[in-house]
């Protein structure tokens, strides 16, 4: 079957109003590839245990909130979980600790038929960071030193520090995710 040159009219969905659409923890991890200069890696066939941890999350992420029909219903978000942890800020020149937080929530919307998706969003605020290193090799022909970069080892990365008034309102504010979320969380099972 050929698809025609045309293009077809498309309906217009309205884009949720989302705090995680444009940027969230599992876009850091997909787009640290690209920073590092591997994106390749994700767009073709190479599949290794780190490119999976990076490109499954970021397609089931937005395969999700394409699905999503907020005619039917906000998106109910549930927070299951907040850590607070001491990390290293890889981007401080002194590698100075400091303190972090993370959190896992629930997603939970319907879809254009008026069935129930679900989504978990691990660790928002951690992400397992890409990075590389420089490599040497010896030019057998010409006898040259001969420098690329190559794949170092994935680390983790956080981008929420500590603050006990954001832990607050990510559990108890009603529209903390965005517009068209509803936050539901159960206190006592956080």
């Amino acid at each position: 079957m050929s698809i025609s040159s045309i293009p077809a009219p498309q309906e217009d969905r309205p884009k949720p109003r989302f705090i995680f659409l444009e940027k969230s923890s599992v876009i850091d991890a997909y787009e640290s590839y690209g920073k590092e200069g591997f994106a390749h890696l994700l767009t073709g066939g190479y599949v290794s245990n780190s490119t999976e941890q990076a490109k499954r999350p970021y397609e089931q992420e937005k395969r999700f909130l394409s699905e999503v029909d907020l005619s039917k219903g906000l998106i109910l978000v549930s927070v299951q979980s907040i850590i607070r942890t001491m990390a290293v800020d890889h981007n401080s020149p002194k590698r100075e600790r400091k303190e972090y937080m993370y959190y896992t929530t629930e997603w939970e919307a319907k879809n254009w038929l008026g069935n129930t998706i679900r989504h978990i969003h691990e660790t928002e605020g951690k992400f397992t960071q890409q990075t590389r290193q420089i490599m040497t090799r010896l030019n057998p022909q010409t006898g040259e030193h001969i420098q690329d970069y190559h794949m170092g080892s994935p680390r983790d990365a956080y981008t929420v520090l500590w603050d006990k008034k954001k832990a607050n309102e990510l559990l108890t504010s009603e529209k903390v995710f965005g517009e068209d979320s509803l936050n539901v969380t159960n206190l006592n099972e956080v």
